[in-house]
């Protein structure tokens, strides 16, 4: 199966279905371990994200002498529930890699090789943010039982995450 990284035009590196792992293992190496720490640190980057913006509602329901609260408060909610799943959706939408992920060196693309869409990214993160915190992060474990360390919410979104530079060494 012969590889390429095209632009994020909306051409696929790969015809059918994700490379096996077995045949391509270095698109799959350390991504338990990559995802893991990518997810930690755009954690952090969301809390102090988070912080701002709760510190920006503060001062609203402040310099209104809290006439505003009614309206700021429920802003603050919604947006520290929200939050998560916009930036992440952005990100593999428009990139294919939230920065935290990129910095660990993955991208997420479609099951067929094509870049991950918008609406995939959003369906990533939604099924993700939904499933994980129910399931007591259970369903993490799915990535430890199949070669391409797919989890739940790559099944479910049609989706599959490789390591970005090993992508880009193929030649079409």
């Amino acid at each position: 199966m012969k590889l390429h990284f095209p632009a994020r035009t909306g051409d696929a590196a790969w015809e059918g279905e994700a490379p096996d792992a077995l045949e391509h293992p270095e698109l799959y190496d350390g991504l338990a371990l990559r995802r893991s720490l990518a997810w930690f640190l755009d954690m952090i980057v969301l809390f102090f994200l988070g912080v701002t913006l709760w510190g920006v509602v503060g001062l609203l329901t402040v310099a209104s002498f809290f006439a505003l609260t009614p309206l700021t408060v429920p802003l603050g909610i919604l947006m520290a529930a929200f939050l998560p799943l916009l930036y992440h959706s952005y990100f593999i939408g428009k990139t294919g890699a939230s920065p935290a992920m990129a910095l660990f060196d993955l991208e997420v693309r479609s099951w067929n090789g094509s870049p991950a869409s918008m609406a995939q990214g959003f369906l990533h993160s939604a099924i993700f943010f939904a499933t994980v915190m129910p399931s007591t992060w259970l369903i993490l474990v799915v990535a430890f039982l199949n070669t391409r360390r797919r989890c739940l919410h790559d099944f479910l979104a049609g989706t599959v995450v490789v390591r970005a530079s090993r992508l880009r060494s193929y030649q079409a």
